[in-house]
């Protein structure tokens, strides 16, 4: 017995050894561990395109033609109508072709028609006219009244005021 202990005792050193080795890499959030840190200790910040900035090999006007045809595809969808109006700002400086293009649109084409509204009083919403976004939302809402999205919409307005009963109204 006497020989064999040194042995358990060197066999349960490195047991506990290699457990404390493995320890280290443990990850209670999962198994995905952490890229090394920057030799600076600082992290180094990805560099991102500019927002408002074409693709390289795409134009501006590209751009303004492709989120056109998602704000009329998805007219209750906020993120289309905001990249469409960063565009235009970023173009022109101001959202005055925006409202003039979807004008057109709105008095032009049938199928269209009412997203290019619907997308109208979004505008109206981002230049701060929220009174006559309202009213477009309400022309929208009674013009289709199985969509949700004018009565969500300009629900959001209301509470934005701080109006809760009239946003539950809307809604």
């Amino acid at each position: 017995m006497r020989g064999r202990l040194p042995l358990v005792v060197a066999l349960a050193a490195i047991a506990l050894s290699s457990a404390a080795w493995g320890a280290d890499d443990f990850d209670p959030g999962g198994r995905r561990k952490q890229a090394p840190a920057h030799p600076t200790g600082r992290a180094t910040p990805r560099a991102r395109p500019a927002s408002s900035a074409p693709r390289p090999g795409q134009a501006p006007s590209a751009l303004i033609a492709r989120y056109t045809a998602l704000v009329l595809a998805q007219p209750g969808s906020p993120f289309p109508l905001e990249r469409l109006a960063e565009l235009y700002r970023a173009r022109d400086g101001k959202l005055d072709a925006l409202v003039a293009d979807l004008g057109a649109a709105a008095a032009g084409d049938e199928r269209n028609g009412w997203a290019a509204r619907l997308a109208l009083a979004g505008v109206a919403a981002l230049e701060g006219k929220l009174d006559e976004a309202v009213v477009a939302y309400d022309a929208a809402a009674a013009e289709r009244p199985s969509d949700p999205a004018p009565r969500l919409a300009a629900a959001r307005i209301v509470e934005r005021r701080g109006d809760a009963a009239g946003a539950r109204a809307r809604h």
